[in-house]
């Protein structure tokens, strides 16, 4: 039996659409972005939502950094380059501590990151 047109098309652009939507999913691996910072200790200074421990959240983060094209170019420079200052509730400044990959400076893993941080 041979499909018509118009159901043989919109079949193959539901399955398009399908995948399309997949692949974005799929960009951030939220498990390894979690892992990695867990491995990194960034939850003992940064809550998902809005509670605000003595970091923002990345929630906040994210919100802040929407509609900027350097944003991902930016928190990853911050979060790999020794050097990057960061404020504690107190006012207390402090050196960031830069993320640590296995294996080392693993670029892919802080691009996840970053992405999943983004997109909270």
């Amino acid at each position: 039996m041979k499909p018509t047109c118009p159901a043989f098309f919109l079949a193959l652009l539901l399955a398009a659409g399908a995948s399309c939507a997949q692949d974005a999913a799929a960009k951030v691996d939220a498990y390894a972005a979690t892992q990695l910072a867990r491995h990194n200790g960034c939850f003992r200074c940064h809550a998902m939502q809005s509670e605000r421990k003595e970091g923002p959240a990345w929630a906040h983060i994210a919100t802040r950094r929407r509609g900027n094209p350097g944003a991902q170019a930016e928190l990853t420079a911050y979060l790999t380059t020794s050097g990057s200052k960061a404020m504690y509730l107190d006012g207390q400044v402090i050196y960031h501590k830069t993320v640590q990959t296995t294996p080392r400076d693993d670029a892919a893993q802080v691009r996840n990151l970053v992405d999943w941080i983004l997109s909270r």
